[in-house]
């Protein structure tokens, strides 16, 4: 409340933020009731910062920023080819502010900073991310949720950011389904409000428009409700139970 009060009123015009990537939209918000404010620095990741005017525009001023690329998720992990804009891959991050490694972890460091040929030291963040129209870098969720299928990788995220984009999908998560008696299986389980059969079909057709074939679940399935953490996200492990059940 001081911190509002004094933006508010002009006596604080410079702030310092640091937090993940599920609040950005509630920071925003927060924000946005301080007009006054002039900049923010957020801290981002690998210990670069991007100055941003949030007020005038959301968009950080790019000569500040740090230097980034988007690559594909083929070979270990950051060592992949640039992709174009419109495809998922993995966000490196190279910056004169980047650190220099993990105290007394070698292995860390190894597996989270590479070179590339120009000897540019980049930081591999883990966060899949996709280039949209307007040439932003829009979250995707973490490599971590990725999986291999029929000797693709899949980003289950980025099949749960496109279902969250349907009309009428109030919840939805992309699990893997290994039954004893047949192959692997992508499956999203989606909660829906108004007529199930039509939400399913344009769930369908979306999946089919804005993802490779093979990222495409092969059903499409209605549930009451999705098991949710004790901090409120959707519980993956326990979906993909309740689909295989």
């Amino acid at each position: 409340d001081e911190a509002r009060q004094r933006i508010a009123d002009g006596s604080l015009g410079f702030m310092t933020l640091a937090d993940t990537a599920e609040h950005v939209d509630a920071v925003v918000a927060w924000l946005a009731t301080a007009p006054a404010a002039s900049d923010v620095i957020l801290i981002g990741i690998g210990g670069s910062a991007l100055s941003a005017r949030v007020f005038e525009s959301l968009r950080p001023d790019l000569s500040a920023s740090p230097r980034l690329r988007v690559v594909d998720t083929e070979g270990p992990l950051g060592s992949g080819t640039d992709v174009s804009a419109g495809e998922p891959g993995v966000l490196l991050v190279a910056s004169e502010t980047m650190m220099a490694g993990y105290w007394n972890r070698d292995d860390l460091t190894a597996a989270s900073i590479v070179r590339d040929g120009e000897g540019t030291r980049w930081y591999v963040t883990g966060d899949l991310v996709v280039e949209n129209g307007s040439g932003d870098l829009v979250f995707l969720g973490r490599v971590d949720n990725q999986v291999k299928l029929r000797g693709h990788r899949i980003e289950l995220e980025a099949i749960d950011a496109v279902l969250g984009d349907v009309d009428g999908v109030d919840a939805a998560t992309a699990v893997v389904v290994r039954p004893t008696d047949s192959d692997d299986a992508l499956v999203a389980l989606v909660v829906v409000t108004g007529d199930e059969d039509a939400v399913v079909d344009r769930a369908r057709g979306e999946l089919r428009r804005r993802l490779p074939r093979y990222a495409v679940p092969s059903e499409v399935r209605v549930v009451d409700r999705l098991p949710r953490t004790s901090s409120g996200k959707i519980d993956r492990g326990a979906s993909a139970g309740l689909a295989s059940a």
